[in-house]
């Protein structure tokens, strides 16, 4: 039996900058938006600021105010890519001009750090079922490392073997 190919998709949408493509935070896609917005950040150098680890230099210099200019390119990166429902939970970090307050208030919104969240995408992830009549192997694989992405850097994190066991374990015993 032949399978349909269907595209591999990403329910991600993404605000497109100069220094890439960084998924809007929705709520439910925090793990998606920390890669691809630090991803920014890191490009235009200022992942120290917003981090914590690089302070503002003190006086009146051209550090100074290169240290303005990438703390506001991280402002505006990190507030173009949240939805409007989350951009009262950056609103003190802009007012402050504070990237790294931004940033922290959007860290709690990670839903991943929940174990109950945690054990509810692992359980999806083992439950995950291949139908080869409606998708494509490669689409199954991308679901599945959509959980992957989501569990990193927890207690219930998913390996590359873990997936490739989930995907022999969904092909069906008969048939193609």
């Amino acid at each position: 039996m032949a399978s349909t190919t269907t595209p591999l998709t990403d329910s991600n949408q993404y605000y497109a900058s100069k220094y890439g493509r960084i998924a809007i935070f929705t709520g439910d896609n925090y793990a998606a938006f920390a890669t691809t917005c630090r991803t920014a950040l890191v490009v235009v150098g200022a992942w120290s600021i917003v981090d914590g680890t690089e302070i503002r230099p003190a006086g009146a210099g051209a550090g100074r105010r290169d240290w303005d200019d990438r703390n506001r390119k991280a402002i505006q990166l990190i507030s173009s890519s949240v939805s409007a429902p989350f951009q009262p939970c950056i609103t003190d970090g802009i007012n402050e001009e504070d990237a790294n307050i931004m940033w922290a208030e959007l860290t709690k919104e990670d839903r991943a750090t929940s174990r109950v969240y945690q054990a509810n995408l692992y359980s999806q992830f083992n439950q995950a079922a291949w139908n080869s009549q409606t998708e494509s192997i490669r689409t199954f694989q991308a679901r599945l490392e959509e959980f992957r992405a989501q569990l990193v850097n927890t207690e219930r994190t998913i390996n590359k073997n873990d997936i490739m066991w989930r995907i022999i374990s969904a092909i069906p015993d008969e048939g193609d």
